[in-house]
């Protein structure tokens, strides 16, 4: 599942809707989000309001990922909101956190999951094209992140046994092609 959940801090999840929300909920992103630690909460709110990060309202209903999108390089964070997470319509968890999410996805060009919006949700699109251009300290910072926490979620998808024990082989050596060619 292309899913990166932690556990929240004792804080309470900011909601979206005036610019100090907006700081204290990119900041809460920063502080309890694997994926971005180490990442300057002031350049990323930097780079939301320069559009170099998109930042995306979506309805109730609305689909953010499509199952099996191979154009995919990029990857998410939810700032507000619910998200509910299916493989082959079958329902599989539901998100209602701050948290990153679609980080298998970014490194494979494959999606293995959809996401829908369960409620009104805010969401940041964060392209591979626009992470180039980022300065190298913070591109590395992101990708050794992103590689820690993939590597997290393969550990975990190997604990479980599932009926789809050989597409997870499948996902962790697509995985490692990809890391291998952006040299992580």
């Amino acid at each position: 599942m292309e899913l990166i959940l932690w556990k929240e801090k004792e804080k309470h999840n900011p909601r979206l809707g005036s610019i100090s929300k907006f700081n204290a909920t990119v900041e809460h992103l920063v502080e309890i989000s694997p994926t971005f630690r180490g990442v300057p909460a002031i350049f990323l709110r930097r780079v939301i309001a320069k559009n170099e990060v998109l930042r995306h309202k979506f309805r109730e209903g609305e689909t953010i990922i499509h199952e099996d999108d191979v154009q995919c390089d990029y990857f998410f964070a939810l700032l507000s909101g619910e998200l509910s997470i299916s493989r082959k319509q079958e329902y599989l968890t539901s998100i209602a956190q701050v948290c990153s999410f679609g980080t298998i996805g970014y490194f494979t060009g494959k999606r293995s999951a959809e996401v829908i919006a369960a409620a009104d949700s805010v969401v940041l699109k964060i392209n591979r094209q626009t992470i180039q251009g980022w300065p190298d300290d913070i591109q590395s910072t992101l990708h050794e992140n992103l590689a820690r926490e993939l590597s997290r979620i393969v550990e975990s998808m190997n604990n479980v046994i599932t009926n789809e024990t050989n597409h997870c082989f499948d996902r962790i050596h697509d995985v490692q092609e990809k890391l291998c060619k952006i040299g992580i």
